[in-house]
Parts: structure tokens; sequence; C-alpha cells
């Protein structure tokens, strides 16, 4: 008998332990609430991201529109395409490659270039070269 009671209070002491054990990590793990102006820097800092691959997209949709074969156009690594930002800030550049099938059913690769002008919300032709 005397077993048992032992038994149950290490039993009891263990799971008390643990509860301490989480409350600590919890206490010490949560991150502190964040201030509204951080809040608020977070959210404009996704919304600009968000802008960002909304132009790459918007480039791949008008590079997929002169192509031959829209459906065969491939953007390789996360659509192959980076930003270049021009110095004034009013403009964003997209660089990067693609492949593009020709005629004879054969992928070649291309480079190009779109421009997109934050004013007046407009993206330019694509710019593309053969090769890459």
């Amino acid at each position: 008998m005397d077993e048992d009671k032992k038994k149950s209070k290490d039993t009891v002491k263990n799971i008390l332990g643990l509860v301490v054990v989480a409350c600590l990590f919890v206490t010490y793990c949560t991150p502190e609430p964040k201030t509204a102006k951080e809040k608020l820097a977070e959210a404009e800092r996704r919304a600009d991201y968000n802008r960002r691959l909304d132009v790459i997209i918007q480039c791949q949709d008008l590079i997929r529109a002169q192509s031959k074969f829209p459906s065969k156009v491939k953007f390789p690594t996360f659509g192959g395409a980076h930003e270049a930002r021009l110095d004034d800030d009013s403009q964003i550049v997209i660089i990067g490659k693609a492949e593009l099938m020709n005629g004879f059913g054969a992928m070649i690769p291309h480079q190009f270039a779109c421009r997109y002008d934050k004013k007046t919300q407009q993206m330019d032709p694509p710019i593309m070269t053969v090769g890459g």
C-alpha cells in the first residue's frame, strides 16, 4: 500500500513539474505583443511584397500572350524573374528568363524585361531576346 501511495505522489510531482516547465516555456517563448506601429509596418511590408508579386505575374501573363504557344511557356525557379527598381522609385523593371516553344516544338531560352510604371499602374509590353 505504501508503494502505491509513493507511486501516486511521484506521478503527481511529475505532472506538476511538467506543468511548471510548460508555464515557463510559454512565458519565455511567447513573443511580446506588437505595437500598433509595428503591426502597421508589417502590413505595409506584406502589401508591398504582394504588389511586387502581382507585377511579376502580370509580366509573365504578357509574355504568355506574346508566345506562339502560351501553355508551353516555362518560367524556371519561382517564375525565373527578379526585380530591379529604378532610382526614382516610380518604376519597377522585372528581368528574367523563360523558355518558349518554337514552331518545331523545341524549347528556346529567352530573356525578358517588363517595365511597370507605378504612377499609371501600367506595364509596357515585354522586351524579349532569344538566348539566355
